[in-house]
């Protein structure tokens, strides 16, 4: 799970390369959910969603937090993480 989300963690530049990718999946998502009348999932709608404004909550809720358990766990990340 912690390489799934490693990306906010790198350099800016392949951090929001990678988010734009991420977010061309969930937009193609989002289309076919549209497409066949399903109700759409939270961040797939290309129409209402803000890929920036989204990332802090994200980050905040899922990569922090993940990391900073693990570190308790592998000490040496701890110096990855400050």
């Amino acid at each position: 799970h912690a390489c799934d989300v490693s990306q906010q963690g790198r350099k800016f530049e392949v951090a929001k390369e990678w988010t734009y990718l991420l977010f061309d999946e969930f937009f193609d998502q989002g289309d076919l959910e549209k497409y066949k009348n399903l109700p759409i999932t939270m961040l797939c709608d290309r129409v209402t969603v803000n890929v920036a404004a989204s990332q802090p909550g994200f980050i905040s809720f899922i990569p922090l937090p993940l990391m900073i358990s693990l570190s308790n766990v592998l000490p040496d990340l701890h110096n990855l993480i400050q």
